[in-house]
């Protein structure tokens, strides 16, 4: 819903960034996409989702009515982008029921919408505790992109980590979160992931060789240092 390429190119750093949990980074790259083109649809969605994620519910839903007035007002949305809207509305008033029926039918519109079903499974596993759904869902994203080309691809192999995780299936839990770490070698949040399943197995050394190869690669990234933390009180390194 953008003509500007500019605009675009700061649209999919942030998305970019969110995926590798940067929040503010991801913030200020779809803040800057949305000063260069005010009517630009996904870039308002995303970062509502990004306010959503730090906590800022109060700003999220006032981007969100922004959103929907741009789409209505300006003829910005087809019927699979407003559907998508509200979905994410749902989401972020935590109205899971209704969540889940808007992400059904964005993918009646359209199957092969990656990021509904992970979004639909993210609602199952993490909300619902419908674990075997959300499994479902995450394994349709890896149908649809076997390759892990996208960023909602490599994305769905943490999800289903956490899920096995949650059902205490250790095995299938740690070889989704390996498969998410060569996916994105050189990124600090899936080490930081594998790390903490290394912590939960008591496998203390293992969880502090990959966060400090995390840090090489993000010396700033508070998740890493808060779990090192946790690793070192785990080993009974006060």
């Amino acid at each position: 819903t953008t003509t500007s390429l500019e605009a675009y190119q700061y649209y999919f750093a942030g998305g970019e960034a969110a995926y590798r949990m940067y929040n503010p980074e991801a913030i200020d790259n779809l803040e800057k996409a949305v000063a260069i083109d005010s009517t630009f649809v996904e870039a308002y969605s995303a970062l509502a989702r990004q306010y959503y994620t730090i906590g800022d519910n109060t700003m999220a839903l006032k981007i969100i009515d922004k959103t929907k007035t741009i789409a209505t007002n300006y003829g910005k949305g087809t019927e699979e982008t407003l559907v998508g809207i509200l979905a994410l509305e749902a989401y972020i008033k935590q109205d899971w029921d209704l969540a889940i029926n808007y992400y059904k039918r964005l993918i009646s519109l359209n199957p092969e919408n990656i990021s509904a079903h992970l979004d639909l499974g993210t609602v199952y596993y993490q909300k619902k505790r419908m674990y075997d759904e959300g499994i479902s869902e995450f394994k349709k994203i890896l149908e649809l992109d076997p390759q892990g080309v996208t960023s909602s691809s490599s994305f769905a192999y943490n999800l289903l980590g956490w899920t096995y995780l949650r059902k205490e299936e250790w095995k299938k839990a740690l070889g989704a979160f390996n498969k998410y770490v060569a996916l994105l070698p050189n990124q600090a949040y899936p080490l930081d992931v594998l790390a903490e399943i290394n912590l939960v197995v008591g496998d203390y050394d293992q969880a502090i060789t990959n966060l400090q190869r995390s840090l090489e690669i993000k010396p700033d990234y508070p998740v890493t240092s808060a779990l090192l933390g946790d690793v070192n009180l785990a080993k009974g390194m006060y």
